[in-house]
């Protein structure tokens, strides 16, 4: 049987760095760890799990709270937080709250009744505005991922309004001019941020904005096929469109071809969230590419950082995205590459444009 010894000798390091990767008890350079993670899946070492939490008087288990387990975009939030937890020797929990902000805060108090060590949140679409505190009060270790929370706690997100801006950018660069954006629920962090990202788009090019080219898509795909199925019948309808989540796209995909409308020459589509049939349409689909998987992966990273160190401050990453340039947005077949970014990483040359930051 394998033991950190024969990990740390084939990694190079010594024994209590690569106690430090494999229990994440302290960070470590990049290339180390990666040569430790290597080294422990070549050797197939495992950690004691029972012994190491009977010394350390944890449980090495996380719980991971998302709103909805069917949306592919926490399937790869989920990927993300299990690697970086397998990786680290941690258990995971999982609960799907479905939205229900109800089913969240009895899913939460539930948990911190059991012997977890901390939690991973992806708040709901409503989630009581006590909920944070409450966890605060609580002393234990939390990060919220996705969807912002209050200032002065850990927390993963996107730069949405950075998003939502770009692709304003390009399809005013291209010729569009009356620009709608169907919008997600008004109150979540995302859903504002994105809005006001394509404001700022429009104030930075000297275009009025119109509130009639927002279109209230509901963060749902029946939602918004409705609501631009409508948005389209007028004569003064968007000539192109920003759609800010991937279950919108399908509702307004679905929309236009009810409608009878060619895309994109009737109307231009892009969209925030990039999903893995975007290449296979007629038009394929130009969108962003959430680093979801990142987000999952720093999470994780976080919430080890919590637990070890309870005083440190907290700390806010906002992760980039990626543009990636297909057709739907009216381009010619020849000044786009038709193939999908890996989000979260830089991407050179043709098709995908990394921007944002991280913090």
């Amino acid at each position: 049987m394998a033991r950190l010894v024969d990990v740390a000798r084939k990694a190079g390091v010594s024994i209590s760095t690569a106690s430090y990767v494999v229990t994440g008890s302290r960070s470590v350079g990049e290339e180390t760890r990666r040569r430790v993670l290597e080294a422990v899946a070549e050797t197939g070492y495992t950690p004691d799990a029972v012994a190491r939490a009977l010394r350390s008087a944890r449980s090495q288990t996380v719980a991971l709270v998302l709103p909805d387990l069917r949306n592919p975009f926490f399937t790869a939030v989920i990927d993300g937080v299990e690697a970086e937890a397998r990786a680290s020797g941690q258990s995971l929990l999982m609960v799907n709250t479905g939205e229900d902000p109800e089913r969240e805060v009895a899913s939460l108090r539930e948990l911190r009744a059991q012997r977890v060590d901390g939690f991973i949140i992806g708040l709901t679409r409503q989630t009581p505005p006590d909920l944070v505190r409450n966890l605060q009060n609580s002393k234990k270790p939390f990060v919220l991922v996705d969807r912002a929370g209050p200032t002065g706690v850990d927390q993963v997100t996107v730069l949405n309004d950075v998003a939502a801006k770009v692709m304003v950018d390009h399809l005013l660069h291209i010729g569009h001019r009356r620009i709608g954006i169907v919008a997600g629920v008004r109150g979540i962090s995302t859903a504002e941020d994105r809005l006001s990202g394509y404001r700022a788009g429009l104030e930075a090019a000297g275009i009025a904005f119109d509130e009639s080219l927002v279109i209230a898509g509901g963060s749902r795909r029946e939602l918004a096929r409705l609501a631009v199925v409508e948005a389209l019948s007028k004569p003064d309808r968007p000539h192109a469109l920003i759609v800010t989540n991937n279950e919108m796209t399908l509702g307004a995909l679905e929309a236009i071809l009810t409608l009878g409308l060619s895309i994109p020459s009737d109307i231009a589509i892009v969209s925030l969230d990039d999903v893995p049939w975007a290449g296979v349409l007629g038009s394929p689909l130009t969108a962003v590419a959430q680093p979801s998987f990142a987000m999952g992966r720093e999470a994780m990273r976080l919430l080890l950082r919590r637990v070890e160190s309870p005083d440190a401050p907290p700390r806010w990453v906002r992760l980039r995205a990626e543009f990636v340039h297909r057709q739907s947005c009216g381009c010619s077949p020849e000044s786009v590459s038709t193939g999908t970014a890996e989000a979260g990483q830089p991407v050179e040359g043709i098709g995908a444009t990394a921007f944002g930051r991280e913090s």
